[in-house]
């Protein structure tokens, strides 16, 4: 679908982004720079709507008669998702700042979340975490450079298996007590944003994610990379994961074993419970 040339321009184009957008914004948010959406712990910056219109331009400008898919455009119009249900034209999906509350709250972990999907295959991926300036980029089939640099995943999991669960989701007293049963899995609050959270699974230090709800923005990037990796993503009820697809879960697990035991073990008995079911996270 794209040429090294185009490839190397997304890239180039995603460094200018945050560098000359969102990094000199870090720290220096005036008043009146940030607003809410449903909450207080959903707050989106106007550096969150220029990054996510510069995309937009520079990505469409590069890959002609593309769709777009952004963060603030789907939450003006939720009917933007129904982009991804068609397969005739690539669809850029992008989430302009991933991590906004650690942005305006002057912390690190925070960054660009980007990929291009077409026929319903995600074919190319980029992470960039502005604050640590680490650049993470996938194409299917090719593998995966951080820095440009190729990484090779580490075959070792944790002893019990390690992976993160919504916190909110984990401060229910159904999910707390069958956490407390767990023998051969560390269930852990995921306080991470996507773009560190997927991170932390490419390097190993964790072997699952565990999500409720699933905007595309925040997990089609991390599924692209992940895939490069031999890691394995399904819904929670074990059929694949819908690009559109928002209310049914998502496991990301870094083997087959890992997803088995995650399902039998968390994602069955969460199933049954009502109160989870219509809980998103």
């Amino acid at each position: 679908m794209l040429t090294k040339a185009q490839r190397d321009k997304v890239t180039d184009l995603v460094l200018h982004i945050g560098t000359t957008c969102i990094a000199p914004a870090f720290g220096n948010l005036k008043d009146g720079d940030v607003h809410f959406k449903e909450s207080q712990f959903d707050p989106v910056s106007v550096f969150d709507v220029r990054a996510e219109a510069m995309l937009r331009d520079g990505l469409q400008l590069l890959l002609p008669g593309s769709f777009f898919l952004g963060e603030e455009s789907c939450a003006k119009d939720p009917s933007l998702l129904k982009l991804l249900e068609q397969t005739d034209t690539p669809v850029w999906v992008a989430d302009p700042i991933d991590g906004t509350d650690n942005f305006v709250n002057k912390r690190p972990g925070f960054g660009i979340m980007l990929c291009l999907v077409n026929q319903g295959k995600i074919l190319s991926s980029w992470f960039y975490e502005v604050s640590t300036k680490t650049l993470s980029v996938a194409h299917a089939g090719e593998g995966f450079q951080i820095n440009g640099q190729p990484l090779v995943p580490l075959s070792q999991t944790h002893n019990p298996f390690t992976g993160l669960i919504g916190w909110k989701l984990l401060n229910l007293p159904e999910v707390h007590q069958l956490r407390e049963g767990l023998t051969e899995i560390d269930l852990q609050p995921a306080r991470h944003p996507s773009i560190v959270a997927y991170q932390k699974l490419i390097e190993g230090e964790l072997d699952f994610l565990i999500y409720r709800k699933t905007y595309p923005w925040d997990h089609l990037p991390g599924i692209g990379l992940t895939a490069e990796f031999g890691f394995v993503s399904a819904r929670w009820d074990g059929c694949p994961y819908e690009f559109a697809d928002i209310s049914h879960g998502l496991i990301v697990a870094r083997n087959d074993e890992i997803m088995d035991k995650v399902r039998t073990q968390i994602i069955q008995p969460l199933s049954n419970l009502p109160v989870v079911m219509k809980f998103g996270s």
